[in-house]
């Protein structure tokens, strides 16, 4: 059978919704419902847990980390980390010098009918250098923020 309960009124005219069984089936579905809204899934303990509980433990690791990056951004960059600081420039500079180069060409599209293994050749070095370029703006970015 179906009951009548008040509700958010979508998809009826007079602002009822239908559930199926009775009092009881729909009072236990809503208990339900509330509890699945009240639960998260935590990947670190690779188990359902409340809300509460995910906060928690997300303020014990917060807590926990906090102390590692103060000291981490308290320490100076030794003689070695400085001489790579100071040359990140200049090879990320050379880098997109010879990015841009091998754009140029590639861009030119006859590259690709008069020489089809240079235009691999160049297109597989212009991916190396899109990695190397992220590593060496990835490292100066470190080296800076200590």
């Amino acid at each position: 059978h179906f009951t009548v309960g008040a509700g958010t009124g979508e998809g009826t005219a007079a602002g009822a919704d239908l559930h199926e069984g009775g009092v009881r089936d729909w009072l236990m579905q809503s208990r339900r419902s509330k509890k699945m809204l009240d639960t998260t899934y935590s990947i670190a303990n690779n188990s359902y847990v409340t809300r509460a509980t995910a906060k928690t433990i997300a303020q014990k690791n917060t807590t926990q980390s906090t102390p590692k990056t103060q000291t981490s951004a308290a320490r100076k960059l030794g003689n070695k980390e400085q001489r790579e600081l100071d040359s990140l420039p200049n090879s990320i500079s050379a880098l997109e010098q010879e990015q841009a180069a091998i754009q140029r060409e590639l861009a030119d599209g006859s590259v690709y009918a008069r020489d089809p293994a240079r235009a691999a050749e160049l297109a597989k070095r212009d991916t190396v250098i899109e990695e190397e370029l992220h590593a060496a703006l990835t490292r100066w970015e470190a080296l800076s923020s200590v």
